[in-house]
């Protein structure tokens, strides 16, 4: 009974580390067993026949026991050492394709933390990220909009969003204020209207951002284009947003 205890606490230890039921209730068998076919560890565990040859390949594949013979086969679960060393080999070889993978998604999307600032390459990535950040808004939404087609593409989420808060859409000209879903605004101030032209320098040139999102005074996202593809930046903590949010509330006037 101790034995039986002992075993059923490994067994749990086992699972803990990320082995499955079945497989820890297999393994721990065949070491005290030593040598067994696979109908023989069906009976000495009860686990139904179907289920126990994924079992012993899955403990195969995963280095923890070795088969040999054939018409039988039998199993085995070697030295604890030696299956440690093949089972973390066979760990690392899992891990450098884990990574391969993660390095592929970054690749594709290339969003990355500079200064706190996260940068977006695909029209995926950008679209989810401007609804996921307007739908997170709690108090406020500033939107900042130079381009036309740009304000129609985000239209929908823009209008959304006014349904539940306040949300002030300020426009550079009458042209872009045709494509407003909802009241929009404009400025004279000349201050204003030069951080509505806002550029971004990429080390190569200069671009200005297409439009630009003020959210609850604090998080940003503005969206640039370059060679006809847009990229975007975003930063959850922008120290600047209150003082321009505050200085565009002050000028704007509603566009009649």
């Amino acid at each position: 009974m101790v034995e039986d205890d002992v075993i059923k606490a490994i067994q749990d230890r086992l699972v803990a580390c990320g082995m499955r039921e079945y497989s820890a209730k297999v393994y721990t068998t065949l070491f005290s067993v030593g040598i067994a076919k696979a109908t023989e560890l069906h009976e000495l565990t009860g686990i139904p026949r179907g289920r126990i040859y994924e079992t012993l390949d899955d403990l195969s594949q995963q280095g923890f026991v070795t088969e040999f013979g054939t018409n039988p086969v039998y199993y085995r679960a070697d030295d604890a050492e030696r299956t440690y060393l093949r089972v973390l080999s066979l760990e690392l070889q899992r891990l450098d394709k884990l990574r391969a993978c993660l390095l592929d998604i970054q690749n594709l999307h290339r969003p990355y933390e500079v200064s706190g600032i996260t940068e977006f390459h695909t029209p995926k990535s950008i679209s989810t990220q401007v609804e996921l950040k307007l739908k997170r808004i709690k108090s406020e939404l500033l939107v900042v909009c130079n381009d036309k087609d740009t304000l129609h593409k985000y239209a929908g989420i823009i209008a959304e969003t006014a349904k539940r808060l306040p949300v002030y859409l300020v426009v550079l000209n009458d042209e872009i204020a045709q494509a407003a879903p909802i009241k929009c605004y404009m400025t004279n101030d000349t201050l204003q209207r030069n951080l509505m032209q806002v550029s971004f320098f990429t080390g190569k040139e200069t671009l200005p951002f297409l439009i630009y999102f003020y959210c609850d005074r604090s998080s940003t996202m503005g969206i640039l284009r370059s060679n006809n593809e847009e990229f975007a930046f975003s930063t959850e903590s922008d120290v600047y947003a209150e003082f321009v949010v505050k200085n565009f509330l002050k000028t704007i006037k509603p566009v009649k």
